[in-house]
């Protein structure tokens, strides 16, 4: 085999093994506290309420379910869901 060949291969190993770390880590590193956080500023934004203080947020390990967050009171509640990888998944009007 040239060289050439053996030397790019090797490059494009490293390179996508590195590729494959950084994502990892990526995934890796998020927490329930990043994800209650990006909730709260969604349901800030539908709704046009300022106090992040008044979400809740419930583990439920069932099938694809990380996390469920009920955020708001009365008219302005809503309920979001969220995957492993911190997507949401479900969004609605939670009941009163």
């Amino acid at each position: 085999m040239p060289r050439q060949v053996l030397i790019v291969t090797s490059i494009l190993c490293l390179l996508s093994g590195g590729l494959g770390l950084w994502l990892g880590y990526e995934r890796f590193s998020l927490t329930e506290s990043d994800v209650i956080a990006a909730a709260a500023a969604r349901w800030s934004a539908d709704t046009g309420v300022s106090d992040l203080s008044s979400c809740i947020a419930y583990a439920r390990p069932e099938g694809d379910v990380w996390l469920e967050l009920t955020c708001g009171m009365d008219d302005l509640k809503r309920r979001y869901v969220f995957d492993h990888g911190g997507n949401l998944i479900g969004s609605s009007e939670a009941d009163t």
